[in-house]
């Protein structure tokens, strides 16, 4: 069911937009997920959906009348989809792991309070690719998104939320200091995995290649801080949490980077789902987000 209705949506925009580019940037999807979803209908179509003509995708007889009542049918779910969105008591959410679960708690406390209600806060949908999560958001099955990456895709809404300065971390038992300076390709690192990547801020911002960076990979923030603590493991932190940590660790004097996090969602739940709104307007002051340190 829920791989129809991602065909479907794909099929709608391809035929309203002409081309898989297009499609793509509207989406955020891939071009070869297009195209996979295009085959799959075609699998049930008594003829091809589309003819591709000067680099454009022209819809064909069946196509036109397949767009007639899929529409229709589309539109009116949507409005009804809208609608039931608009009035529910639940929310779908995706944050990433240094990202502490009480943020949210705070944010449904405050929700709660004010409208004098009993929000429920999902916080178990858990994509394994950025793909995923953005298909996930456009159907409706994801609410929003916390990310270090804008989605600007023409049915995305990013808001940047804060700006977050990060430094080096390692264990004091291993470790006399920690820099930037120093960092060689044979060091470990403790490294969370996000949707399907891992060790892109290592790579980026110090040269070395994620197939290069030998280590232990998590999920957990409990995890991630005890690694680093118990062996000669290097990670990072925000600078407001590496001044809290306490005498098992030592850190840069300096930050290597600023994190950059955003509020991603899409236009619809934007403009339909009034408790999305709240949280957008809520989560604009970045400054009193708290990073995970469950140790």
């Amino acid at each position: 069911m829920r791989s129809q209705l991602i065909n479907i949506v794909i099929f709608i925009t391809l035929y309203e937009k002409g081309n898989f580019r297009k499609t793509s940037s509207e989406l955020g999807v891939s071009l070869g997920t297009i195209s996979k979803s295009i085959k799959s209908l075609e699998e049930d179509s008594p003829s091809p959906l589309f003819i591709k003509s000067n680099g454009d995708f022209k819809p064909t007889t069946y196509a036109h009348t397949l767009y007639g009542h899929l529409s229709t049918t589309h539109k009116d779910l949507l409005n009804k989809y809208n609608l039931f969105k608009s009035i529910t008591r639940h929310i779908n959410v995706l944050i990433p792991p240094q990202i502490a679960s009480y943020n949210l708690v705070d944010s449904l406390v405050k929700f709660n309070n004010e409208f004098n209600t009993q929000l429920i806060v999902n916080e178990g949908i858990r994509p394994e690719s950025y793909e995923a999560a953005y298909t996930s958001l456009i159907i409706g099955e994801l609410d929003f998104m916390l990310d270090v990456s804008p989605n600007h895709s023409s049915s995305f809404v990013s808001q940047r939320i804060g700006t977050y300065p990060i430094k080096l971390l390692a264990s004091k038992k291993y470790h006399d200091s920690i820099s930037v300076r120093r960092l060689t390709k044979d060091m470990q690192f403790a490294k969370y995995t996000w949707l399907g990547k891992t060790g892109s801020f290592i790579h980026e911002y110090m040269g070395i290649p994620p197939d290069s960076q030998v280590g232990f990979i998590t999920q957990s923030a409990a995890n991630y801080f005890e690694v680093i603590k118990k062996t000669p493991f290097i990670g990072c932190c925000t600078t407001s949490k590496a001044l809290e940590l306490g005498n098992d660790y030592v850190y840069d004097t300096e930050a290597f980077m600023e994190l950059e996090l955003y509020f991603v969602t899409t236009k619809s739940a934007l403009s339909n789902k009034p408790v999305v709104k709240w949280f957008y307007d809520n989560f604009k002051d970045g400054s009193q987000l708290q990073f995970s340190r469950e140790v």
